[in-house]
């Protein structure tokens, strides 16, 4: 404010006007805020967005495995694994046969179950040798889709021979027939052109 002789009024600061902050320091509070708020918003757009590309990578290379493995169920390649192995690997091709140890008795006990076969005197009769040129292809075929190498540790082949019964027949029918086990991380895995 001026006086009569055109100087200003010195301006009396008292405690309330000591204490607040000139009108441009609000501004630049209120800016620095608004930066901050800002950067954490491009911050966290980032993350998703690197999450998300992540996501689709992985989605795309489970995928390209999921088909791959249901163009062996479908009888394209000559072999294929009843189970999941490792990620991405987690789609069964068939029902699952996991058991805890590579007991193949149970794996086929429990697929004659799953079919709801009517089946008696099981036992295996002949046990073959790992099956290694098979058992390589295999492995490198896996290695390709998902990195993982040496997912089958074994795989041979068995003889079982059972009883069973057929449809509404009351009478039993004894089975012979050869199944391909597969061993992975411990838990085993059948395949059998009967016990699908």
């Amino acid at each position: 404010m001026n006086d009569s002789f055109g100087f200003e009024e010195p301006i009396i600061m008292t405690e309330d006007t000591k204490n607040r902050p000139p009108e441009n320091k609000k501004h630049e509070a209120g800016a620095i805020i608004a930066g901050i708020v800002f950067m954490i918003i491009i911050a966290a757009a980032t993350v998703l967005v690197v999450f998300n590309i992540k996501g689709g990578k992985y989605s795309k290379e489970k995928k390209a495995v999921t088909a791959w493995l249901d163009s062996m169920v479908e009888g394209n390649v000559e072999e294929f694994i009843d189970g999941s192995f490792c990620e991405p690997m987690m789609t069964a091709l068939l029902k699952k046969n996991n058991v805890e140890k590579a007991d193949y008795v149970n794996a086929v006990e429990q697929q004659l179950k799953l079919l709801d076969i009517k089946f008696r005197k099981l036992k295996i009769v002949k046990k073959g040798d790992t099956i290694d040129s098979e058992l390589e292809d295999l492995n490198a075929e896996i290695a390709k889709y998902t990195g993982e190498t040496n997912v089958v540790s074994d795989l041979y082949e068995i003889t079982v021979k059972y009883e069973c019964k057929i449809g509404s027949s009351s009478s039993w029918i004894e089975t012979e027939e050869e199944i391909k086990v597969y061993i992975s991380d411990g838990k085993c895995y059948i395949y059998s052109d009967v016990l699908l």
